[in-house]
């Protein structure tokens, strides 16, 4: 986490004032050993620095790569391991210029190098070349305007570039480092690039009345929930037995229907009636602010996404002199919209038919991944991004201290995870369906058949206590399904019960049952049985 050194106010910051340190380091080893192959040990660690003061950033990092190889002793040979390091470091600076609006313009200068060692440099470190970069980002925003329909008074486009400008010189090495197996030989090669990476929204603003629509009906689910059927002459019934006595709470329950009747009949072009302002709630122990404080605050309306496109930088690189400047072959972008808030939408382009100086820029679709989530707590207005959805029910505050003080007897209540599921679900909890496509294509002339398949997820929790879940695919191409996977679990308190069955495509299934303490996974019962289909 970045460490903020010597905090001051910005009043009275001086010059090292409020400098933000941050850093990461990271360390990994990975041993395959074969019965009849090269065994490998790889060993990866890298660090990182960075020191910010306001616009200024002074950053550093390096990174370790050693491999070592023992070859396999089929003739009883002991043969010498082969081992290969590699090491790089650079030190950068950059300075943030803000222009006009939101323009930015973030010039930067850096150096780098690195060592290198292997059996053919006598297990010694050789310095490769240290080269400097020059490079600048820049970043702006430009929107368009134009006119509404249905629903919205108007539609904003926004377009953000951003451009990264690098450039390094070449830099001269012997030929005797060149010639050496595995030397990084494209640390010394020019470098001079330009990558372009764009990002655009399509915004709406929603029209007044449409959207005080859909905050009425909001709150009169809200009200509906909060008071019951039998309205406020029944809340004595729902707060501490005492006949009259009022429920700890109830006035603020009470002041706060009155406010939403006031708005309601403020929308509607009548003179609202004066609001009864809250008593302190000895419920929360702390006097409450006026309830039509709030009210007076001005809204900020957020504007609904329609479409929201991010897309990868294209890379060029000037270095090329007889193949196209374009050197990115895939173009991923990501797609969204607040219409339809469980959509997420992958497409990659490959943009390029053959390689090097004989490609051609032909771009296909290669690969299209898609998934839409259904689910009961979201209703159709926040389905598609007019509305807040289905409001979470409003717990009268009596009913919610007589359940926290009866929790304390009771042995789930110390598993927090367990009790926050069970108030968000209720009695029986929701169901959610998730449907996903996948699309992998290849080009006429490449070896090897694309993929095409649908995936279907329902989740189903009839009971507090029980869960459902169910996991297929469906292959359009090969047209029959997949893998089948059923799982059932079981709250059991401390204990849980889980039972899962799965079938694949040839026939084969798997039933399996276990049950663990939740406080001990380690402690458990397991049973599986299985077929082969034959």
């Amino acid at each position: 986490s970045p460490v903020t050194l010597f905090p001051a106010a910005r009043s009275r910051a001086g010059l090292f004032n409020n400098l933000t340190l941050s850093g990461s380091f990271a360390f990994s080893r990975q041993s395959i050993d074969f019965e009849a192959q090269d065994d490998q040990l790889t060993t990866t660690g890298r660090s990182s620095l960075s020191l910010r003061l306001g616009a200024l950033n002074l950053s550093g990092s390096g990174n370790v790569l050693d491999r070592k190889t023992t070859p396999f002793d089929s003739l009883g040979l002991a043969d010498p391991a082969f081992r290969q390091t590699t090491a790089t470091w650079n030190a950068s600076t950059n300075y943030q210029l803000n222009l006009m609006g939101s323009t930015t313009l973030r010039p930067r200068i850096g150096i780098d190098g690195g060592y290198f060692r292997s059996p053919d440099t006598g297990d010694d470190f050789v310095a490769t070349p240290t080269r400097f970069n020059l490079g600048a980002s820049l970043s702006t925003d430009i929107y368009g305007f134009f006119p509404g329909f249905g629903p919205f008074s108007g539609i904003r486009h926004k377009i953000t570039p951003i451009l990264n400008y690098e450039y390094s010189p070449e830099v001269t090495a012997d030929d005797s480092l060149l010639a050496i197996p595995g030397f990084p030989s494209g640390a010394a090669a020019e470098r001079h690039t330009l990558s372009i990476k764009l990002n655009q929204t399509f915004e709406a603003k929603v029209r007044p009345e449409v959207r005080e629509r859909e905050e009425r009906r909001a709150r009169a689910a809200e009200d509906s929930t909060a008071l019951g059927p039998g309205g406020p002459e029944e809340l004595g019934a729902v707060g501490e037995p005492g006949g009259g006595e009022e429920a700890p709470g109830e006035g603020a329950l009470r002041a706060e229907r009155a406010r939403r009747e006031a708005d309601s009949t403020a929308v509607q072009g009548e003179t609202p009636p004066l609001r009864p302002q809250a008593r302190p709630d000895s419920v929360a122990g702390v006097a409450q602010a006026p309830i039509g404080a709030a009210a007076r605050q001005p809204r900020q309306d957020r504007p609904v996404v329609l479409l929201a496109i991010n897309s990868g930088p294209l890379t060029f690189d000037f270095t090329k002199k007889d193949e196209p400047l374009l050197v990115t072959d895939r173009w991923q972008h990501q797609v969204s919209s607040d219409l339809l808030r469980g959509l997420a939408l992958n497409m990659t382009l490959d943009l390029f038919e053959g390689v090097g100086e004989e490609r051609n820029f032909a771009p296909i679709v290669s690969a299209l991944t898609a998934s839409f989530t259904f689910s009961s707590t979201r209703g159709l207005g926040g389905l598609f991004g007019l509305g807040g959805g289905r409001p979470p029910p409003l717990m009268d505050p009596g009913v919610r201290i007589r359940q926290g003080v009866d929790s304390r007897y009771r042995l789930g209540s110390f598993d927090r995870r367990l009790q926050n599921e069970r108030e968000a679900f209720g009695e029986a909890g929701p169901w959610s369906l998730t449907l996903g496509y996948s699309l992998q294509r290849r080009r006429e002339d490449e070896s090897g058949e694309g993929r095409q398949s649908v995936t279907a997820v329902l989740s189903l929790r009839p009971t507090p206590q029980w869960r459902f879940q169910w996991r297929t695919q469906y292959s359009i191409r090969e047209k029959e399904f997949g893998e089948h996977l059923v799982t059932l679990d079981r709250d059991l308190h401390r204990w849980q019960a889980s039972f899962v069955f799965s079938r694949s495509p040839n026939g084969n299934f798997l039933f399996q049952v276990r049950v663990n303490l939740r406080d001990a996974p380690d402690l458990k019962l397991d049973y599986d049985q299985q077929s082969l289909n034959r």
